[in-house]
Parts: C-alpha cells; structure tokens; sequence
C-alpha cells in the first residue's frame, strides 16, 4: 500500500495514476443516489414492512406485504454494514431457476435516520432449508 494512502473503514477502492488510494463513503449521500437512480428498480414497489421471520449475521428477514397485498420476503441491513448482502443481490439477480428463491429487486430507504439496504424476495413458507432438514432427520430426499 501506498504511505501516503489513509485506510478508511468502509472505503472504496479506487486507482489514481499508478497509486492506489482509499476514500471514505459518504453513506448518507449514497443511499440518496441509489433511491433515485434506475439502479433501485424497485423502488417503486410500494410496501410495509411485517413481522421479522429470521436474523442472520448480516441481516434481518422480514414478512413485507405490496399495496396489491402481495407477500415477500425482505432481506434487510444497514447500508454501512450491507456488503454482503448487495453480493447476494448480484448474484441472486444473475440467476433464474425454479429451484433458486426469486429476486424480485432491492432499494435503499430510512429506517430510525439510518439508510438500510433491502433486498427483496419471494416469500416461501415452511422455514429455512435448515429448517427442512432437520424435519426430516437430517435428509435431502
């Protein structure tokens, strides 16, 4: 790493002449530009949030129901602290398969002043996979 380079947690990485250099994101400013860029082509999608179905490390899955009172699942953390998730979005975007849970988008919003990155999906009941598998002793089949 360049001496001259400041290490900022959360940073971008960005490559400046022959030097690397970190820069600090400014959150705030890019939950903003997310919202209204073509990027959240979710956006639009008007919905509410519902009962929490899951915590994982990294996020909180909630029950969300749509204005046509359509059901999904979303799939939500800070934005500072929501890297892994926006990885999930990428690929679960890149995939379709009818064996694979549907992405249906994603957006950034303000929940308690913070920005919080939402990743939405179809909503499948009857628990996780882990959930089925322990019904099952164990099992695939």
């Amino acid at each position: 790493m360049n001496k001259d380079a400041i290490k900022v947690t959360p940073s971008t990485f960005c490559k400046q002449a022959a030097h690397y250099i970190y820069r600090p994101i400014d959150f705030t400013i890019l939950a903003r530009a997310i919202a209204k860029s073509n990027l959240a082509h979710s956006s639009t999608m008007e919905w509410t949030r519902g009962d929490t179905i899951g915590r994982g490390a990294s996020a909180t899955v909630s029950l969300a129901t749509t204005a046509s009172g359509d059901r999904l699942a979303v799939k939500s953390a800070e934005l500072a602290k929501s890297a892994s998730l926006q990885g999930e979005q990428f690929f679960l975007s890149k995939l379709s398969s009818p064996y694979v849970v549907e992405y249906m988008g994603f957006d950034v919003g303000y929940e308690n002043m913070k920005p919080v990155y939402n990743l939405f999906m179809e909503y499948v009941p009857g628990g996780t996979l882990s959930d089925v598998i322990k019904k099952r002793g164990g099992a695939f089949d």
